[in-house]
């Protein structure tokens, strides 16, 4: 996020000669930055859910590796090639949502992006903490 912060005030001063090198959009990136905080910490939390049901971190790992890296898309294609429809989930990923959300994001993306990461967070957490509840943890 600091590095496509720099890269687009870097961008911005070279086109409009100024000085001021983007601080007049310091407060649109911190947004920015903390809606990718919670995508990212929704992403975690769902790791962590991961880990602790399975009791094993490779797996923890292994989620949060393929779901970066997009593997996600092929059960996507495949699920529309079996089912015959267009229907696509993938916008509800939230790698999709990090990678969509950046400085020249509109409104309506962002909107939506926030909404799925507090839905995932929530949820996540929530089965987290349900999980933990069934431990016993002295």
């Amino acid at each position: 996020m600091l590095i496509g912060y720099l890269t687009f005030v870097t961008e911005i001063a070279l086109v409009e000669g100024g000085i001021s090198f983007g601080i007049k959009y310091l407060p649109e990136a911190i947004k920015i930055f903390a809606l990718q905080y919670l995508l990212y910490m929704a992403f975690i939390s769902g790791l962590l859910l991961i880990t602790e049901v399975t009791k094993s971190t490779a797996a923890g790992i292994t989620a949060g590796s393929f779901g970066i890296m997009g593997f996600g898309m092929l059960f996507v294609t495949i699920s529309q090639k079996v089912f015959n429809t267009d229907f696509d989930i993938s916008k509800y990923y939230i790698s999709t949502n990090i990678s969509k959300v950046n400085m020249d994001a509109g409104a309506d993306i962002i909107k939506f992006a926030l909404g799925i990461g507090i839905v995932y967070f929530i949820i996540y957490n929530v089965l987290n903490f349900l999980w933990f509840l069934k431990r016993d943890v002295v």
